[in-house]
């Protein structure tokens, strides 16, 4: 099962839905950490990539602000309406989203797989030994096992679902999160301005008058302007002479 994975940032989904989208989670989480994995590989020096360059990814997996859990905002749930019950689907999208409730529900259901049901020591090896492709690795570790188990599950007959509209992120926006997540996981954390709050704060400071002035004008803050001032004192040689 899962091997002491840090602590997740609380998500804010729908935890009625969650069981419903284990099985889409763990085979989209199950291919992210292949695409991931494959690729830190190729750029590696020969013989350097190991296991724990695996957990590290595997790690991040489930954490939609980092670019190793993206595969999560590609993802649009819908509501699949068969008789009197109802299954979610996802379908992939071909951007990246902003993390909303479905977002923040598959977040639930990666954490859940990752932490409850997934072999990750396991999945780590099988990584490393890179043997098998990613639709094999999603076979075992998904599709036969646990995760999706009893799948498709259909909601609670109870339960009323509210459909969230998939919302592609700016690009400009998706990498500034992307560069203040990779801040944080160094310890360099600071708070988030998106795209929309740094114009909208370059307005503010407009309407102070900092728009298009110079804060200084004509004006030498360090009275270095004007080194006539030196000379009347000492000469040409401001320091004394001879020095």
């Amino acid at each position: 099962m899962g091997m002491g994975m840090p602590p997740k940032a609380s998500a804010k989904g729908e935890w009625k839905e969650v069981p419903s989208l284990l099985c889409d989670a763990c085979s989209s989480g199950v291919k992210a950490a292949f695409t991931e994995v494959a690729h830190q590989r190729s750029e590696a020096v020969a013989g350097t990539f190991g296991e724990d360059d695996i957990n590290s990814v595997l790690e991040r997996l489930c954490d939609p602000k980092n670019r190793i859990g993206h595969h999560l905002r590609r993802l649009d749930v819908y509501a699949d309406e068969r008789r009197s019950r109802t299954l979610l689907k996802t379908r992939q999208m071909d951007d990246v989203g902003k993390c909303g409730v479905e977002c923040e529900t598959l977040v639930l259901a990666c954490n859940k797989v990752m932490d409850e049901m997934m072999d990750v020591e396991e999945l780590v090896v099988a990584l490393y030994k890179n043997r098998k492709s990613a639709d094999q690795l999603v076979e075992e570790f998904c599709k036969e096992a646990e995760p999706c188990e009893d799948a498709p599950k259909p909601l609670p007959p109870s339960y009323k679902r509210k459909d969230h509209p998939f919302v592609p992120m700016d690009e400009s926006e998706l990498s500034l999160e992307s560069m203040m997540a990779e801040m944080n996981s160094m310890g360099m954390g600071g708070n988030l301005m998106t795209a929309d709050d740094m114009e909208a704060y370059a307005e503010n400071m407009d309407g102070y008058g900092y728009g298009d002035m110079d804060p200084y004008g004509d004006m030498d803050p360090y009275g270095f302007g004007n080194m006539d001032a030196y000379g009347d004192a000492y000469g040409d040689d401001p320091y004394g002479e001879g020095l």
